[in-house]
């Protein structure tokens, strides 16, 4: 009897360490079937804080997995710098969700958006920098907006996702009258330079991928050819997919990709958190 207890003793224990092997070496990228995608809490909207600056942190909404988060993404939209809402993006927080995403949803100042919004940025990284590795997803002026906010704290985010984005706004500003107007109207005529994230960047910036198509008609796919060479030389782990069937939109169709990144961006654990 006691040789049948030693031996289910020590299969217990072979259990116990092939799991413990699985879950330490293997990914953890996954893609759930439509019909096996896991529900998702929604928290509706957290007001800003308002200050004399315009506002300490914007409003925001938090959408919450069906179990304990992988990671958290904050969700920046786009709109030039001059209009936009976070509601455009509530069905990509959703889905991000479903994946397994802590997703805050959020806005931002803007008309002008600088330095307010990526000040509001930074705070709100900094209020969700903990426990869980942090992610920054922008869209657009929404990229221009994440890239200025993470130069200030590049120690505290796991890595940025940057989709059709303005990473150079003086160059942006270069193409015509129409795209210097929006540009002067978002950021002012003398903060073009200061606000510019390809000048902000450095060696300490998180692994960036950036998402740009060649057909973009909006924003020129050679903002984001020129920012992922600077940043490259920089010493910055940086990604340039360029989707062929795919404009200026948000690219639903590489939601699962863009999740497998984060995922493999993802630490196993967060032991502490620089300042700076």
């Amino acid at each position: 009897m006691k040789r049948f207890w030693s031996i289910i003793g020590l299969l217990a224990g072979l259990a116990v360490l092939v799991a413990a092997y699985w879950f330490f070496s293997t990914g953890t990228d996954f893609d759930y079937p439509l019909d096996e995608t896991p529900s998702v809490s929604y928290l509706p909207a957290v007001p800003a804080q308002w200050s004399s600056d315009r506002t300490i942190l914007p409003d925001y909404d938090i959408y919450e997995p069906d179990g304990k988060a992988s990671a958290i993404i904050i969700l920046i939209h786009g709109g030039g710098g001059v209009k936009g809402d976070k509601a455009g993006c509530a069905a990509i927080a959703t889905r991000f969700a479903a994946r397994g995403f802590r997703v805050v949803n959020t806005n931002y100042s803007v008309a002008p958006a600088f330095p307010a919004a990526p000040n509001q940025i930074a705070n709100l990284i900094g209020r969700f920098a903990g426990n869980r590795p942090v992610f920054v997803i922008g869209h657009s002026a929404g990229v221009w907006v994440a890239e200025c906010a993470v130069a200030q704290y590049p120690k505290l985010v796991a890595g940025i996702v940057s989709v059709a984005g303005i990473h150079d706004p003086s160059a942006y500003a270069r193409i015509g009258p129409r795209r210097l107007h929006v540009t002067e109207r978002a950021l002012g005529q003398c903060l073009i330079q200061e606000a510019s994230p390809i000048r902000l960047v450095t060696a300490a910036y998180p692994p960036v991928l950036l998402i740009h198509a060649s057909g973009d008609s909006v924003v020129p796919v050679a903002q984001s050819i020129r920012f992922a060479r600077h940043i490259r030389n920089l010493g910055v782990d940086v990604q340039l997919w360029h989707p062929e069937t795919q404009g200026h939109e948000w690219p639903t169709a590489l939601e699962s990709a863009i999740a497998q990144w984060v995922q493999r961006h993802t630490p196993r654990r967060v032991f502490c958190l620089a300042s700076n």
